[in-house]
């Protein structure tokens, strides 16, 4: 007989990998800070950082809810 296998065993491997791209994104958003640009460059720029920041962690957050509505589909 096949085993039933759940979403989050599909999920959970790649969780980890979100991190590591979540990490490199805000690492390397944070090693632009120091690069002196002209105000248009710095606007675009900052809000960038921010579109990456809410993409990557938004990423990661629906993972989680996904893990946590096919554990509460389980019971």
């Amino acid at each position: 007989m096949k085993e039933k296998r759940e979403i989050g065993y599909y999920l959970f491997p790649n969780f980890s990998g979100l991190l590591i791209a979540s990490f490199i994104v805000l690492c390397d958003s944070l090693s632009n800070d120091f690069i002196s640009e002209s105000p248009l460059n710095m606007l675009f720029t900052n809000f960038g950082k921010i579109t990456n920041f809410i993409l990557v962690f938004g990423c990661i957050a629906l993972v989680w809810i996904i893990i946590l509505i096919s554990e509460k589909l389980k019971k």
